[in-house]
């Protein structure tokens, strides 16, 4: 069966704005993930796969008209899917992303936490740890010990003090 998802990306790299999909399919036959994003540069086409249950994702996006590949690579913890993108040569940093259904919205307000994390055109690790830990000074998200594991991952918080949806 082919699921319709939405998604929101937000990475470091400027300028500092959500990138949206909201033209995305998933086959759960074959794990396949491929569809539309929107964002300042123009829309993109994206193809690569989603294992829900290996909580992996990975994917290739491509501009309208251009032949340049990013690549994605993002592991989900709890809500959201944390990784890097990638353009060979080019450029390299993390990424946060959001998946959720057609018709909802996001459980976060993405456009607040690039505010608030101060994102940096460079992307390093650092970018990374500073984002999570305001996400955690906030009250967005909470770590939390994976009990087979040990790996320390994020879960949102119970009642956090800005969600929208």
């Amino acid at each position: 069966m082919i699921y319709n998802m939405w998604g929101i990306i937000i990475q470091s790299f400027n300028p500092n704005v959500p990138f949206e999909g909201f033209d995305l399919k998933h086959d759960e036959k074959d794990n396949s993930l491929f569809g539309r994003m929107y964002d300042v540069y123009g829309p993109s086409a994206i193809n690569g796969f989603l294992d829900l249950d290996k909580k992996k994702m990975e994917f290739d996006k491509k501009y309208d008209g251009e032949d340049r590949i990013i690549k994605y690579q993002l592991r989900e913890q709890r809500d959201i899917w944390l990784g890097s993108f990638f353009q060979k040569g080019y450029f390299y940093g993390e990424v946060y992303c959001e998946l959720f259904s057609p018709g909802e919205n996001p459980k976060y307000d993405w456009n607040n936490i690039l505010l608030t994390a101060r994102m940096s055109i460079n992307g390093s690790e650092k970018w990374g740890e500073s984002i999570t830990q305001r996400m955690i000074d906030k009250g967005w998200f909470k770590k939390i010990k994976d009990e087979k594991t040990g790996e320390v991952l994020l879960e949102p918080s119970d009642n956090p003090p800005y969600k929208i949806g």
